[in-house]
Formats: structure tokens, sequence, C-alpha cells
């Protein structure tokens, strides 16, 4: 992970290439509407943590910590939406996931304990947690609900 910005050869802060801002692509889409919209609010999220990352104010320290509070507290709404389709379809894999779900929020609660603590450079590890588990558990994990899911023609509402 990386652990703080650097200054590029013009003066601006940059982060290392492990941490950028997200484009919505359609190979996040889990063809299910409503998830899918999720997901782009998380990516969203991740984006304004990185641009927090990119800049050199501590005055902006407040407005860090209320955006990952209130982005953990949407991802734990997107996590309970997706255990609760996942139960619903028959999903063999949910305790996994779920499995998962409760590991990331753990990790991301120790991050945010420490930047409350004062370790102010954690914001940068917490931006490069956040972003790569976001986009690798869509990709992979996600992903495996989705197919499930389209490949038997299980009609819901999500």
């Amino acid at each position: 992970m990386i652990q703080k910005k650097t200054i590029s050869k013009n003066g601006s802060a940059v982060l290392n290439d492990m941490t950028r801002i997200i484009t919505w692509d359609n190979r996040y889409s889990v063809e299910i509407k409503k998830l899918d919209d999720q997901h782009k609010e998380l990516i969203n999220a991740v984006n304004e943590l990185v641009q927090y990352c990119l800049a050199d104010s501590t005055e902006v320290d407040e407005y860090f910590l209320k955006t990952i509070q209130a982005s953990s507290s949407f991802a734990k709404e997107h996590f309970a939406a997706e255990e609760r389709l996942m139960e619903a379809v028959g999903f063999p894999e949910r305790k996994e996931h779920e499995r998962q779900h409760a590991a990331f929020a753990k990790a991301l609660l120790a991050l945010v304990k420490e930047f409350e603590e004062g370790r102010r450079t954690v914001s940068s590890d917490l931006a490069c947690f956040f972003s790569a588990w976001i986009i690798g558990h869509i990709k992979i994990s996600d992903k495996k609900y989705a197919e499930y899911i389209h490949s038997r023609n299980i009609s819901f509402t999500a």
C-alpha cells in the first residue's frame, strides 16, 4: 500500500499508481441495476477519498473522516442488500461472500480508528485499501453471484 503522496516534477501532489481515480466500466457490471448503481456509488466514494489524499491541507481531515464514515455506512447497506439477494436465490457461496464483507468492514474500521487517533498518513492507506478491495471484490466475488443468478434465469426485484 502507498504510505503517502509524493511530489511530481511539476510540484503537484500525486499518489503512486496503486491509487487512482476509477471510472465506471461495464466490466464491473453485475447486470443487476440496483447493485450496479450501488457499486457506482462506492466507486464515487473511493474517488472522493483519492481526491482527499491529493489535497495538501489539514483542514480537510474532518471532511475525510465524514466521507469515510458515510462510505462505510453505505457499504454496510450495500453488503446487506447483496446478502439478502444471495440468500433469496440460494447462492451456494453466500457464506464465503459474507465473510469477505465482514473482513473488509473490520479492516476498514481499524484504518478509520488509526486516522481518528491522529495518524494522518493512514488516509492514503485507507484510500488505496478501499479502492483495491472494492474493484477486486466486484470483478471477482460479485461476478460469481451474478453469473449464478443469470445462468439460472432467476427473476427477482432487487
